[in-house]
């Protein structure tokens, strides 16, 4: 499992990431009317994959698009460091944090990639 910092500070920040060997970056974005972020996956290149996609904690992200063309074959994750496994709040998502970013591969889910 590959556990990520995020930077809890900002609303709005993108990071890349490698997901099984490939660079990937993700977008989020805080809405504070909703008291969640919102994550898009994409390319380095600028090709968004998926779009807008609500972050709750036991969750995988972009779930429904696994196997997809072009998207990583395991799973990212949000996991709450706690009891409390309510959506990250703006300062609660990275290392140290009440919320961990993290990502499973294919073969530690135990399917085929």
């Amino acid at each position: 499992m590959q556990i990520f910092d995020t930077d809890s500070v900002n609303p709005f920040f993108d990071q890349t990431v490698q997901l099984d060997g490939t660079d990937y970056v993700l977008a989020f974005h805080y809405v504070t009317r909703e008291s969640c972020y919102y994550v898009s996956i994409g390319t380095p290149a600028g090709v968004w994959l998926v779009t807008g996609c609500p972050v709750f904690c036991k969750i995988p992200l972009f779930e429904n698009q696994r196997g997809a063309p072009g998207m990583p074959s395991g799973a990212l994750m949000v996991y709450a460091n706690g009891p409390d496994t309510s959506p990250p709040a703006l300062g609660e998502l990275g290392l140290g944090n009440r919320c961990t970013l993290a990502y499973l591969t294919a073969a530690e889910m135990g399917t085929v990639a």
